[in-house]
């Protein structure tokens, strides 16, 4: 993390968790693996929560490089941008109309995948003036709006073609961001559900810019955040909180469960209770990482049908969703086909396909995945050209891989512009190629 919250803090906050799982456990005889589900609670509570720091062998981080078709969809224009304006001075003016562009792109296109945040909160209302001195934030409000802000700028520069805009876009990022940061001492200061709601956004925001924060770090923290909270696959109740808590623990699941997949490791909390069924964005994608944690931890191959199947009839209904998180759904269902499949060609172009529409958010995982899905693209080019070259059908089938190949190269290299070890990956995913081909060009876009 940067110098803004030091290490020394986050330590702190975790000291603060530790005394208060010990005054526990000198009241009471029950340890906090008392609200996991006994099928999913690990023998070891302690080992499980350490396995934060585990890579697996699968993770792309530690391997070296060893037709199912994308559903039509009816995409809505996304509105532009407010434009920037070059100043003289570092710091930019967040005006009102700018300021109502960041939260509704939030609301449209985060919060339905991850609805941590409370929709009452007073700066989503779009009656909040930021201008005026009659609505001034609480310290924890102040560093959500600032979360919000800089994941919104991010979320600009994914769909932009303007290159100065989309620079202005990332400065300004960058500028909420600290600004945000300013607060997170004062956001943060108890073992409670609003903690828990800041170091999920928090953790939110370092998955899109890792360099200012420890994605591992703190989600690992608001892990074990829910679980001392006990908010657990509690069902509704009466109030607003009581409500909202569903929702927290899913979004904490599904971030959780990202990375978990991405470093191949166990995951940390036990599987939430979703609706069958449901076209509910946040229910989706949960069943879609539920699936993920399952394979990790080696299910039976009876498992395999299913699991296709269940991936398949949530295709199926994704026309219901909105629009805004539609694409990183179909993607996360992709994804889940390869941890199942690992080397199916099909879900990896289709996985390409849906990285390249602008629509879909990016996060510092993605080009993870599209290294992954560019290796299997790749290893199938030439033996798919050598043995079928004299049918017309399969060879129309080399030409989509190729395509599908040339297209993951241009997206490693937009994303590198993001996340610079995104070129590394391309340039490493170019090197694998050329020792699979020969006589291809293949590296042409």
């Amino acid at each position: 993390m940067k110098e803004n919250v030091s290490r020394s803090y986050v330590s702190t906050l975790l000291q603060r968790f530790q005394d208060s799982q010990q005054e526990k456990s000198e009241t009471s005889s029950d340890d906090v693996s008392h609200i996991l589900p006994s099928q999913s609670r690990p023998a070891n509570v302690k080992k499980s929560l350490s396995a934060s720091r585990y890579i697996g062998a699968l993770s792309c981080l530690s391997q070296s490089l060893p037709f199912m078709r994308t559903p039509a969809m009816e995409t809505l224009p996304i509105p532009s941008p407010p434009l920037l304006l070059l100043r003289k001075e570092s710091e930019f003016k967040i005006d009102q109309k700018t300021h109502k562009y960041l939260v509704q792109r939030y609301l449209c296109d985060i919060h339905p995948l991850y609805p941590f945040l409370d929709e009452k909160l007073p700066f989503f209302s779009p009656d909040w003036d930021i201008q005026s001195h009659n609505t001034m934030p609480s310290p924890r409000e102040s560093f959500m709006l600032g979360m919000i802000f800089s994941i919104s700028s991010h979320r600009v520069i994914d769909g932009s073609r303007n290159h100065e805009q989309a620079e202005l876009y990332l400065n300004l990022g960058n500028q909420c961001h600290r600004n945000g940061l300013k607060f997170f001492e004062k956001a943060a200061t108890d073992i409670s559900l609003q903690t828990l709601q800041v170091v999920t956004l928090a953790a939110l925001h370092s998955l899109l810019s890792p360099q200012d924060g420890n994605f591992g770090q703190l989600i690992g923290l608001a892990a074990r955040l829910a679980i001392d909270l006990g908010i657990g696959n509690r069902p509704r109740g009466n109030s607003n909180e009581d409500n909202k808590i569903p929702q927290i623990y899913k979004s904490v699941y599904c971030l959780e469960n990202q990375y978990a997949t991405a470093m191949d490791r166990p995951s940390l909390l036990p599987e939430p209770i979703i609706e069958m069924e449901s076209t509910d964005p946040q229910d989706m994608l949960c069943a879609l990482y539920r699936i993920q944690s399952r394979f990790r931890s080696h299910a039976a191959n009876a498992e395999v049908d299913t699991s296709l199947r269940e991936i398949v009839a949530l295709l199926n209904i994704i026309e219901h969703v909105p629009t805004g998180p539609r694409q990183n759904i179909i993607a996360v269902a992709f994804e889940t086909r390869l941890v199942i499949q690992g080397d199916d060609e099909d879900s990896a172009v289709c996985l390409i396909e849906t990285y390249s529409q602008g629509s879909y958010f990016c996060t510092s995982l993605t080009p993870i995945w599209a290294f992954r899905a560019g290796s299997i693209v790749a290893s199938k080019l030439s033996r798919t050209y050598d043995e079928h070259a004299a049918s017309a059908s399969l060879l129309r089938n080399f030409n989509k891989s190729h395509q599908a190949y040339s297209s993951c190269l241009l997206v490693l290299d937009q994303l590198s512009r993001r996340w610079p070890s995104a070129d590394s990956l391309r340039i490493s995913l170019q090197s694998y190629t050329e020792t699979k081909t020969t006589g291809l060009d293949v590296n042409s876009c």
